[in-house]
């Protein structure tokens, strides 16, 4: 699983957040996104990596400023993760 980590800026609101979440949902099949005005950053969690130009064509239409996209290594969370170690 990996986590990509975009910043933006312009988000203002929890609509704003809701405008880039939906952006990237209709972009990419099967990855989990959240964005934070208060942090100005979107997060997304998914199997397969994404090309940073192709997320920045994506949010392209938000009208958001995109800055820096980072990546980590991500383990998804389930209600018995706590058993795993």
């Amino acid at each position: 699983m990996i986590k990509i980590i975009i910043e933006v800026e312009g988000m203002k609101c929890p609509m704003c957040e809701a405008h880039t979440n939906e952006a990237i949902k209709e972009a990419f099949e099967g990855v989990e996104v959240t964005s934070s005005h208060k942090e100005d950053k979107t997060t997304i969690l998914t199997e397969t990596d994404i090309p940073d130009d192709k997320l920045r064509e994506a949010l392209a239409k938000t009208g958001y400023t995109i800055g820096d996209i980072t990546r980590e290594e991500a383990k998804k969370k389930g209600f018995f993760s706590f058993l795993r170690k």
